[in-house]
């Protein structure tokens, strides 16, 4: 499992407010428009963590190692309040992700193991879900 941290910065979102994508430091910018903020999340570095630990919330250093590279990417939006969120990102058997249907009928997919670089693969990932729904 790869370790994702996850920041969400109190700054309002506009309507008109895309993603960003920061591709030198690996990491983007989303903005939550229905819960009115921004989440940044980037390419932690930390591999095989436990997801049974990871559930005990973020510690202080991710924190701060998440706000520093937010620093590094938008410093007119790193001034808190933010919260933090942690997560795992599974990674399948060859670090590919994984997307394969999980029923007889082919209309559910699961979509996942994305090895933390879900975020760039997802235009892909999503691709090949739909394909699997398309074939019912």
């Amino acid at each position: 499992m790869k370790k994702i941290v996850a920041l969400h910065n109190d700054r309002p979102t506009r309507p008109d407010d895309g993603a960003v994508v920061f591709q030198d430091h690996d990491a983007f910018l989303l903005p939550l428009h229905e819960e009115g903020h921004w989440l940044y999340s980037y390419v932690c570095a930390q591999w095989n963590v436990d997801p049974d630990t990871i559930g005990r919330g973020p510690a202080p250093r991710d924190v701060a190692e998440a706000a520093e590279n937010l620093r590094a990417c938008a410093p007119r939006i790193t001034q808190p309040p933010y919260s933090a969120g942690i997560f795992c990102d599974p990674y399948g058997p060859q670090g590919e992700p994984l997307i394969t249907s999980v029923a007889d009928e082919g209309r559910i997919v699961y979509a996942g193991a994305g090895s933390g670089f879900g975020y760039r693969l997802a235009p892909a990932i999503a691709r090949k879900a739909a394909e699997i729904l398309s074939q019912e």
